[in-house]
């Protein structure tokens, strides 16, 4: 090896910066080829540049590993679902379904956004389309 690039090399590994940067390096070239090796081909496509899978997800929201670093913690994003319904009542030649969904809010803020997403929705009649009312009650026994 030559030496001054023998007298560069000792001079560069003497400092801890150097030895802490290699270490980065090390770390950033293992998680890059992990991610490469474990990841299907479509991955990008699929999940990151697609806006379908994204829809339902907050874009102002800031991750949950936050709290970890904050005295009073932040909401996180929860996603309620009721696929089964709780009662059925007949209503002239129709019927009237009950979807019941429980969540105890235990955060000091108030939720910035509610969406509520109604799939497979059907339409027996173009003429009497379904009716779909949203009930919210409060903590205090108001509903909304």
């Amino acid at each position: 090896m030559n030496p001054s690039i023998r007298e560069s090399f000792s001079e560069f590994w003497a400092s801890n910066i150097s030895k802490l940067g290699i270490v980065f390096l090390t770390v950033l070239v293992v998680v890059s080829i992990y991610t490469v090796t474990t990841l299907p081909l479509d991955f990008g496509v699929k999940y990151w540049y697609n806006p379908t899978y994204w829809v339902d997800y907050p874009k102002a929201a800031q991750p949950e590993w936050i709290n970890l670093f904050l005295p009073e913690k932040l909401m996180k994003h929860v996603e309620l679902s009721a696929t089964k319904a709780t009662g059925i009542k007949p209503y002239d030649d129709r019927f009237i379904k009950y979807y019941n969904v429980s969540y105890n809010h235990e955060y000091s803020q108030f939720p910035k956004f509610i969406t509520l997403k109604i799939s497979n929705l059907v339409f027996y009649d173009r003429n009497s389309p379904p009716i779909v009312r949203f009930y919210v009650t409060r903590p205090d026994g108001r509903t909304v």
